[in-house]
């Protein structure tokens, strides 16, 4: 192996990572980080890496990807559907790919906001631009995932019509 192939892991149990996150996001650092999972499939999906930006540097807004933490403490990342007024105040945050709206996330609980991605080493801009305006209220109003589905299920019926609208061609 060369020294380029060479990679830092960090191996810390999931209370220390997140502390350690915390902490460099509340010195206003950026994080670029790679993500799993497929609850915001397809805006992000599983092996995509995220650039995230401090809370404290731009507050979520209507729309945005935001990262969390839960009440069991771990780190959590879906969209911005609403606001709840109140002491303190919540959002309301759904995955595009969700059943349902995660439990009101208190705002202090918001550690930062996805304000780039990219797959396979290329930027994808879609969920992050205007869009996500539309994107969180067919989230909100349940719409989202069975539309998503729905694509799903015309691009294995009908695949070579599909190939142009795949959003992974780069031509």
């Amino acid at each position: 192996m060369n020294m380029s192939d060479a990679q830092l892991v960090i191996d810390l149990p999931p209370d220390r990572l997140l502390q350690l996150l915390r902490g460099l996001l509340r010195d206003g650092r950026p994080l670029t980080v790679p993500v799993t999972g497929w609850s915001m499939t397809p805006t992000i999906r599983s092996g995509d890496v995220l650039t995230i930006a401090p809370a404290s540097m731009r507050a979520p807004r209507w729309g945005d990807v935001v990262v969390f933490r839960d009440p069991a403490g771990r780190l959590r990342m879906h969209r911005v559907v609403g606001r709840m007024a109140g002491a303190p105040p919540q959002l309301r945050v759904r995955g595009d790919n969700s059943r349902g709206a995660d439990p009101p996330v208190p705002t202090d609980a918001v550690l930062g906001v996805v304000i780039a991605i990219s797959r396979g080493g290329r930027p994808r801009r879609f969920g992050l631009g205007a869009e996500r305006y539309a994107l969180a209220a067919a989230a909100r109003l349940g719409l989202l995932r069975p539309l998503l589905h729905a694509g799903h299920r015309l691009r294995r019926r009908f695949p070579s019509a599909s190939a142009p609208f795949s959003g992974d061609s780069h031509s």
